[in-house]
């Protein structure tokens, strides 16, 4: 029997030919884009129920899946549904195309041949009309530094950065690839960036006051250098790779045993003190931005001036006192049961509720 909403056999998933690369949509306007990369070629969906207009039924089914996109999950059906739905229609010629040896380098993804189509109304269901021919994929993923701001920085080029793909096949969940090779072998992680990354200056900064000024024991992330071509285009932040044995730390909080929370807890208030002492402000301080790794030590990341909502109040973002604010939510966030967590208080954890502030040899 066949699924009305997907067009696909109930029971069955089948296998797909081709990875999401990324995925954005506007809430309020419903426009949509999808990225799927597939045999090393990159294609680009674009959706908005203007393109549907012809077709009141199928706007309606677009406006359905925008409120799953919305939701999370409607009527059993997922983000992922969607994006099957939404591919459907360029399927006989994904699977046209041949064969591709994939992708080695970050420049074979940032340089990928792209094509664009728009998902518009037809006759019995949505089509995929080409919109624009084939260009760089990447040419979004670039922006242009000074040279006194690209100066402190070791600098590679895309051609000489590997993908790093270990034992599991090759996924983009962020968008891009996630870890890579540098030419001596160190496993990196790789942030690219755009047009309008508004924190990128305050994360350089950040970076270089942490290598100039935070020592090698603290943990928190460090940046290798930059992602830059010939033409002196940057497209990404090379940084270190932490092996997680939790990524955040309310997952930890799940699944260890209650001791370690002293020690995570020194760890995280040790670093932050160390980060203010350099002139660096953690900023997105929150559970996702604390990393256990597999030594159970808890790292840092997210540095650079900004905040995140909930966690740090916008009025105090880029300031000690929002770091410690957030800090005092981080570590107060502890599982209850199987229901969820709930916030507790840091002076119900530390002897001495000032180390909430940040002072210096809080007894734990």
């Amino acid at each position: 029997m066949e699924d009305n909403a997907t067009g696909t056999l109930e029971g069955h998933v089948a296998s797909p030919i081709w990875d999401l690369v990324n995925f954005m949509y506007h809430p309020e306007y419903h426009d949509a884009q999808l990225v799927i990369l597939c045999k090393g070629q990159m294609f680009v969906i674009e959706m908005d129920p203007k393109y549907f207009s012809d077709s009141p039924e199928q706007k309606e089914k677009y406006l359905f899946w925008m409120q799953v996109v919305d939701e999370g999950e409607v009527d059993g059906f997922v983000e992922e549904d969607f994006w099957d739905w939404a591919v459907a229609p360029l399927m006989p010629l994904l699977e046209a195309l041949p064969p591709s040896p994939g992708l080695e380098t970050i420049h074979d993804f940032l340089f990928a041949m792209c094509t664009q189509y728009k998902l518009c109304a037809g006759p019995s269901g949505p089509v995929a009309t080409l919109d624009k021919e084939a260009s760089s994929y990447g040419s979004s993923f670039r922006v242009s530094l000074s040279e006194p701001e690209c100066a402190p920085f070791a600098a590679f080029s895309p051609s000489e950065v590997k993908i790093f793909k270990g034992d599991k096949p090759l996924s983009f969940s962020w968008g891009h690839p996630e870890l890579v090779l540098l030419p001596d072998g160190t496993i990196a992680e790789l942030l690219l960036v755009h047009r309008g990354h508004l924190t990128l200056p305050d994360k350089l900064e950040a970076f270089w006051k942490i290598d100039e000024a935070v020592g090698s024991d603290t943990l928190v992330q460090r940046m290798y250098g930059l992602l830059k071509s010939e033409n002196g285009d940057v497209h990404g932040l090379l940084l270190s790779h932490i092996d997680c044995k939790y990524h955040g730390i309310h997952s930890a909080a799940h699944y260890e045993d209650a001791s370690m929370r002293p020690r995570w807890t020194k760890q995280i208030l040790q670093s932050v003190e160390r980060l203010h002492a350099a002139g660096v402000i953690w900023g997105y301080a929150d559970p996702g931005n604390v990393l256990i790794d597999r030594n159970n030590d808890a790292w840092i990341i997210g540095c650079g001036n900004g905040y995140t909502k909930g966690w740090t109040p916008k009025g105090l973002a880029g300031t000690k006192e929002g770091d410690w604010l957030a800090v005092e939510k981080v570590l107060g966030f502890r599982y209850v049961d199987d229901s969820g967590f709930y916030f507790e208080r840091r002076s119900n954890i530390l002897d001495s509720p000032r180390g909430v502030f940040g002072q210096p040899g809080t007894k734990l």
